[in-house]
């Protein structure tokens, strides 16, 4: 199996991530992707606990509520405006990141 891995540098971890972030529910907003996805992708506890000394705490409590979308849109909550909210605060996690350098990464394809 090929695996393709992203290497960037540290102090840019709060901007990527957020960007991430932002992609993934303005998808599930406009529904192209399920709100599911979030419990898998940034949800996951491991990717939590691997990101939890390098991002911002309003940036990881937002990473939080990642794998209660789908339970919330399953209840019959208010899941538009769960991702509005969080979508506003990732602008902010955004605007506050810092964004120097950011061309500065690595791609590297590697065969498992």
């Amino acid at each position: 199996m090929q695996a393709i891995t992203l290497e960037i540098p540290e102090a840019n971890v709060e901007f990527y991530i957020a960007a991430l972030a932002r992609g993934l529910l303005s998808a599930m907003k406009t529904g192209v992707i399920p709100t599911e996805v979030g419990i898998w992708s940034l949800g996951r506890p491991s990717v939590q606990r691997a990101l939890e000394s390098r991002i911002s705490p309003e940036l990881a409590s937002i990473l939080s509520e990642f794998d209660e979308l789908d339970a919330l849109q399953s209840l019959g909550g208010d899941i538009q405006g769960a991702l509005d909210r969080l979508l506003n605060q990732l602008d902010e996690c955004l605007r506050g990141a810092s964004s120097r350098d950011t061309a500065n990464y690595v791609i590297r394809a590697t065969q498992q």
